[in-house]
C-alpha cells in the first residue's frame, strides 16, 4: 500500500509518521537531504521504500508552505512512486545474505542469534542480529550502519523486555573523525549525548558488562576497520558504560533475576533515579598489535576459499581471525578452546565468492 510521509522538523535526526491502511509506524532512519528515497525501519517486519522530505528545523515557515502546494501538485506522482517501489518484495530488492555465529563451548541455555544483511539504496550496509534469550525471553538487537568494506559506521543495541514490540533500551554510538560518540533512550526519557571520545586505532567498542552481543560482528567491524602497515596495525578496546548503557545492562540483569525467581522470592532494585555520566573506559597501555598472516585455504559451505588469517594477542591470550569476501568474519579462536563459528550461512547477492548464490524468499 502507498506510504504517506509526514516529516516534522524538530531535529536533523527526524521522527516521522508513516499512515499506511490507518496504523502508524516510527520513522528511525536517518533521513538526509530533502528528498531522498529511503528504507523506513518497521519494527520486526523489515523495511518498505518511500520518498522521504526532510528540511531542516531552521526552515521558514514560508518555505514549508511551498512545500505543501508542491506536494498537492505532485500528489499522483508520489504515489506512483511510491507504489513502484513497493512492489519490489523486501527479499528480492535489498536482502545480501543473513547467518549465525556459533561460539563453543556452548550450553542449553546460550542465547540464540541470527543476523540479516541488507543493501542500502545510498550504498554500503545495514545489519541487524538479534539476539534472544530464551531463559528470560529478553531480545537484544545489535543493528550496525556498515559501509562496502563492512566498516561500522554505528554501532546500536535495542532491547525488547519479554512480550515487548517496542524497544525498552537504546544505545546509539556513532564513529566520526576519529571519535566515537554515543546516546540512547529508556523508560528515563532520551539520554543526553556524550562528549566525542577520541582515538587513533581501530576499535573494538563493547558496552561495559553486556553478555549478549554478536561477537562475529563486532570482532569483523574491528578488522576491518584497522590500517595496517607492514602488515600490522594498532588495535584497542573501548568499553562504553554510563548513560543508557547501563540502562541497558541493568534491565537485562533484572529481567534474568526475575526469570530465575521462584513464586516465594522478591527482591528490590536500587538503581540512580536519572542518568549516570557516560563513561569510556580505554587507555593507551591497553592498544594491542592486529597482524596479518597472509592468506590461506579454508573450506566452508561446500567451497574452498583463500581466507585472510589475522591475529591478536590480548592479555596473554592469542585470538585467530579468518576473513573473506568484503570483510565476513568465517571463524575466530581464542586460545585453544573457544572459537566463534559463522553456520547456517546464506547469501542472495554475490558477497563471499564461489559460494553459491540463493534466491531470496519471497516472505
Amino acid at each position: 500500500m502507498p506510504l504517506i510521509i509526514v516529516v516534522t522538523p524538530d531535529a536533523m535526526v527526524s521522527k516521522a509518521a508513516a499512515l499506511t491502511a490507518g496504523n502508524c509506524i516510527s520513522c528511525l532512519e536517518r533521513l538526509r537531504g530533502y528528498f531522498s528515497l529511503a528504507p523506513l525501519r518497521t519494527g520486526d517486519h523489515g523495511f518498505r521504500a518511500a520518498l522521504c522530505l526532510l528540511l531542516p528545523p531552521c526552515a521558514a515557515p514560508e518555505l514549508w508552505q511551498t512545500v505543501v502546494t508542491m506536494m498537492k501538485r505532485l500528489k499522483v506522482c508520489f504515489v506512483l512512486l511510491v507504489l513502484a517501489v513497493s512492489a519490489l518484495p523486501l527479499s528480492a530488492q535489498d536482502k545480501v545474505a543473513e547467518g549465525e555465529y556459533q561460539m563453543s563451548p556452548s550450553n542449553n541455555l546460550a542465547a540464540k542469534k541470527h543476523w540479516v544483511l541488507t543493501s542500502r539504496a545510498a550504498g554500503g550496509y545495514l545489519l541487524r542480529s538479534e539476539i534472544y534469550t530464551p531463559r528470560d525471553e529478553v531480545r537484544v538487537v545489535q543493528v550496525e550502519d556498515l559501509s562496502e568494506q563492512l566498516v561500522p559506521a554505528s554501532l546500536n543495541f535495542e532491547l525488547y523486555l519479554k512480550d515487548h514490540s517496542q524497544a525498552d533500551v537504546q544505545v546509539n554510538c556513532g564513529f566520526a573523525s576519529g571519535a566515537v560518540s554515543c546516546g540512547g533512550k529508556s523508560e528515563k526519557g532520551p539520554a543526553e549525548n556524550s562528549a566525542p571520545y577520541k582515538y587513533k586505532e581501530a576499535a573494538l567498542l563493547i558496552v561495559s558488562e553486556l553478555s549478549r552481543f554478536d561477537f562475529g560482528w563486532l570482532a569483523a567491524g574491528m578488522v576491518n576497520s584497522a590500517h595496517f602497515n607492514s602488515g600490522k596495525a594498532p588495535v584497542r578496546t573501548i568499553r562504553v558504560g554510563g548513560g543508557a548503557a547501563l540502562e541497558l545492562t541493568d534491565e537485562i540483569n533484572i529481567a534474568g533475576l526475575k526469570a530465575v525467581l521462584t513464586a516465594n522470592q522478591k527482591f528490590t532494585a536500587v538503581r540512580p533515579e536519572g542518568y549516570t555520566p557516560w563513561q569510556f573506559i580505554s587507555s593507551d597501555d591497553g592498544v594491542e598489535t592486529l597482524v596479518s598472516l597472509g592468506t590461506e585455504e579454508v573450506e566452508f559451505a561446500g567451497a574452498k576459499l583463500a581466507a585472510r588469517h589475522y591475529s591478536l594477542s590480548s592479555r596473554g591470550q592469542a585470538l585467530h581471525f579468518w576473513m573473506v569476501g568484503p570483510g565476513i568474519l568465517l571463524k575466530a579462536t581464542m586460545g585453544q578452546n573457544t572459537q566463534c563459528v559463522l553456520i547456517n550461512y546464506r547469501q542472495y547477492k554475490k558477497l563471499i565468492p564461489d559460494v553459491k548464490v540463493e534466491e531470496a524468499r519471497r516472505d
